[in-house]
């Protein structure tokens, strides 16, 4: 009796577990089911999106392409057919088509893509919008539209260039005119505090710092190391540039941040007609930096002869010193310049022995300078003799 009772519970219980684990099993078969199912949703949804994102990259790569060339039908298409017309590129810096169209002076391009709606100050990632990449590139046409179309004329960059700027820095006079007739600020100045003026003298463009000038740009505006426009032209060389300057007014022995003026940067890189062209306004001839340098130490220290020559001429001081007590014989030696010694000896350079002696002594600790203390050698043993011979070493000798 107690087996079959004993084999009763044994039956039943092992029903339960077993009934338990089916249970379990048909739940777990089932999640199973629906994860899988989930999966293969998940998967379409991804291989769709995938096929979308695809397929609106290409048309918008259609049309940036199109707006790059210039195709106003591809153009069309491509808008047609749903490309995001304010769509940045990040492989051309952000550009939008309408920043690239402008950029490449496509005007049709342009007009069609302001009349769907384009975005007319939309700037590219340095902040540049359709107007400025215009000015830069000189499509006068171009610009013209966008202004017509209410683009920001004043807008400005990362770095603070304007329309302006662009113009100006590029030489592009008539897009310049064009800015200007148009109320674009002319005295705007970029993050480094110069002007379209300062620019267009930097870089020799007559044409354009005649037309500011005329609009009365400000002449002597100064950057934030003081350059002025004169200073840039007398640094980079562009007489005709100076003269322009000069002749409106500029004030010729202004001083940037050192205190050095246009005539010491214009001695600086051998630039020897507006050395003339200075000299011949009166500049100060001998006015020195907060070094204590002359023009003619700075010549003589870069071996501009032709210039050392003309300063000399025009009266330069020759035995002028800087903050270290050296002379441009001194500079001129120890860089090497023999034909600047040359020129400074024959025009009457202190050769007195201590001064010959000092500078050679100098010479010795830098390289390559064995022809010219040999040189100073022979001019001391000269000097020497020349003492020898005086009649006062003859009084002292009897």
């Amino acid at each position: 009796m107690l087996v079959v009772v004993v084999d009763l519970a044994l039956f039943w219980l092992g029903w339960g577990l077993s009934r338990h684990l089916l249970c379990r099993l048909a739940s777990l078969a089932a999640a199973v089911l629906v994860v899988s199912s989930s999966w293969w949703c998940l998967v379409g949804v991804l291989e769709l999106s995938a096929m979308t994102s695809n397929e609106e990259r290409d048309r918008l790569e259609k049309l940036w392409d199109a707006a790059e060339r210039g195709d106003q039908h591809q153009v069309a298409l491509a808008l047609a057919e749903g490309a995001s017309i304010e769509w940045r590129n990040p492989s051309s810096r952000g550009d939008t088509p309408l920043n690239v169209s402008s950029r490449n002076g496509h005007e049709s391009v342009v007009g069609l893509l302001l009349e769907r709606g384009a975005s007319i100050d939309a700037a590219s990632n340095d902040n540049c919008t359709s107007l400025h990449l215009a000015a830069q590139n000189g499509h006068e046409s171009v610009v013209g539209l966008l202004l017509k179309r209410g683009a920001s004329i004043d807008a400005a960059s990362n770095d603070n260039w304007t329309s302006l700027h662009f113009a100006a820095w590029n030489g592009h006079e008539s897009v310049a005119g064009l800015l200007l007739e148009r109320g674009a600020s002319i005295d705007a100045v970029k993050k480094d505090n110069a002007t379209s003026l300062h620019l267009a003298a930097r870089n020799g463009h007559e044409s354009v710092v005649r037309l500011l000038l005329e609009r009365r740009a400000s002449i002597d505006a100064a950057d934030n190391d003081k350059f002025t426009s004169l200073h840039l032209a007398a640094w980079n060389g562009h007489e005709s540039v100076a003269r322009l300057l000069l002749e409106r007014g500029a004030s010729i022995d202004a001083v940037k941040k050192d205190n050095a003026t246009s005539l010491h940067l214009a001695a600086r890189n051998g630039h020897e007609s507006i050395v003339g062209l200075l000299l011949e306004r009166r500049a100060s001839i001998d006015a020195a930096n907060n070094d204590n340098w002359t023009s003619l130490h700075v010549a003589a220290q870069n071996g501009h002869e032709s210039v050392a020559r003309l300063l000399l001429e025009r009266g330069a001081s020759i035995d002028a010193v800087q903050q270290d007590n050296w002379t441009s014989l001194y500079f001129a030696a120890r860089n090497g310049h023999e034909s600047i010694v040359g020129l400074l000896l024959e025009r009457g350079a202190d050769t007195t022995v201590v001064s010959v002696r000092r500078t050679r002594s100098l010479m010795l600790i830098t390289p390559n300078r064995h022809s010219l203390t040999r040189f100073f050698d022979r001019l001391i043993h000269m000097h020497q003799e020349q003492q020898h011979k005086s009649p006062r070493h003859h009084r002292s000798s009897n």
